[in-house]
Parts: C-alpha cells; structure tokens; sequence
C-alpha cells in the first residue's frame, strides 16, 4: 500500500545500514511495478445496458449504453460488428468516453448482425475490457408486393400492365419494377425490368395466341421484393394471320358474287335468245 511504501521509505536513514537501505528501496520498486502491471493488466467492466432503440430505417440501428462502474479514466469505446453470417466483413470504430449513443450505419437490410462493445483504458487502444455483446436483426428493405390493377391484350400482339406502387408501409425508395409474363405450360417467362417509378408499362416480343400469368415485383437498393398476385392475359393473333384471313374472308364473298353474276348474264345474252327464238321449218324436198 501506498502507507507502508512512504514508512519504508522513511525507516531508510543515513544512519540505517547501506544494505538494508537497499533492500527496502528495492522492495519498494518492486511493489510499485507490481501494482502498475496488475492495474494494466485488469481489464475494464463491460459496459452496462447495452441495448438499441425502434428502428425507422433498414440500412441503420440506434444503439446505447450506460458507461462501466469505474473510478479511473478510460480511453473510450470500441464497436465491432459484422454480419452474424459473414464474420470476415467485420468492421469497428472507436468513441470518446463520454459517447453513450450512437448510430451505426450503411448496413443490410434484413441481415442479422453482431455488436460487440468493450470499453478501453486511457491511451491504451490496444488492451480493451470485458466486452458486451447483442444481436440485432435489420428491418427488411426489400418493398412488399405491388398491387396488380389490370392487363390488356394489344391488337399489336403487346401486352399493357397497370399496377399500383406498394408505398404503404414501407420507407425505402423504389427504384423501378420487374414484370414477368410466365407463359401457360412449358415455356421461359419473359422478364421486363423497368428503371423508372411509372406504375404502368408495355410489353412487346410476346408470342402471338398464347396465355400468360402477369406479376409485377418492385425493386429498392437492397433487393427486389415480392411478386404481386397473378394475372391472365391472352395475346392476340399475329397481323399477317389477321390479313390471311381478311383475304379468305374476301374471297368468300367475292367469288360466289361473281359466279351467280355470271350465270345471271349467261342466262340473259344466251341461253333465254337461243330458247325464245321459233324452230326453223325444213327445207321443202324438190318434186319429181
């Protein structure tokens, strides 16, 4: 103690023995080390009530605490944190001692994530207490499903999609939309990606007289979301079927037209003359 270190030390009078002088010098050093590496050696509380306030956003967490139970000064604190799945993107800072809150930043949405806080001694960055740990998940980015208004089959063979944005319960930003047109039975869906907010979009390069199911996903920085209920819409024929069968429809009308057209006259310039006209008497046989 510091009481028996200052006696010690008085005791050692020039009229005390040289040796003995030594030893209790020694002695002192000695304890004074001792107490000084014990002390760098003692690792800080933990910090107390380390808890974290109602998220308002994904890509961040409200984080506090209460400072360790200690008399001596300490350096501050030190925050690592990591994706709970991905230790090797850990990432850390470091706050001043009078730092009890903070807000940790440009995280994942719906990614769980490790918090570890240690306290750490004055001007001791490198020797850091007891830490704290918590478990936080973030608050799912991703939009929730847009609402699918309506799909209407073109006479161009293209398809028009109406949906309507999902901003209702969600505080992220919408960057554009993905509409998938799944054709009925075996086929490759065809996937349109749009880069604008519009809630309406036309959809070319379908096949002609085919079924399709119609969903629409919204996409936001972290991910897209979920696919809308379904629709079904059924493209319409191609333009070079419609023009076949414009000219066979034609051809249907006109030439039965023209046949009943042509008998009509056949009867009228030739047969009714060659039956209207008298038989012609024989020739009268020469007498004798």
């Amino acid at each position: 103690s510091d009481v028996m270190e200052s006696i010690s030390i008085r005791q050692c009078t020039p009229s005390s023995p040289v040796r003995l002088c030594k030893m209790k010098w020694l002695g002192v050093i000695f304890a004074l080390v001792a107490r000084a590496v014990t002390e760098e050696e003692a690792s800080l509380p933990a910090p107390d009530g380390f808890i974290h306030y109602p998220q308002t956003f994904f890509d961040r967490i409200h984080l506090a605490w209460y400072a360790p139970n200690v008399t001596e000064p300490f350096f501050g604190y030190k925050l690592d944190y990591y994706p709970k799945e991905r230790p090797e993107e850990a990432k850390h800072t470091t706050y001043h001692r009078n730092t009890t809150n903070v807000i940790v930043d440009n995280l994942r949405g719906h990614t769980e994530y490790v918090f570890r806080l240690q306290a750490m001694r004055q001007n001791k960055t490198g020797l850091e207490g007891n830490p704290t740990e918590i478990n936080l998940l973030t608050i799912d980015a991703r939009p929730p499903k847009p609402k699918l208004l309506h799909v209407t089959a073109l006479d161009t063979g293209g398809v028009e999609v109406v949906w309507e944005a999902p901003t209702k319960h969600f505080e992220g930003q919408i960057e554009g939309y993905e509409i998938t047109l799944r054709p009925e039975g075996d086929g490759n869906s065809h996937i349109v990606r749009t880069d604008t907010t519009k809630e309406s979009d036309i959809v070319t390069g379908l096949r002609h007289k085919t079924t399709y199911f119609v969903t629409v996903k919204a996409r936001s920085g972290s991910g897209t979301g979920e696919a809308s209920d379904p629709l079904i819409v059924t493209t319409t024929e191609a333009e070079e079927d419609n023009a076949s069968l414009a000219i066979i429809m034609s051809c249907a009308i006109v030439i039965p037209v023209v046949l009943i057209v042509f008998f009509i006259l056949l009867y009228i310039y030739v047969l009714r003359p060659a039956l209207a006209s008298p038989p012609q008497d024989d020739e009268a046989l020469p007498e004798g």
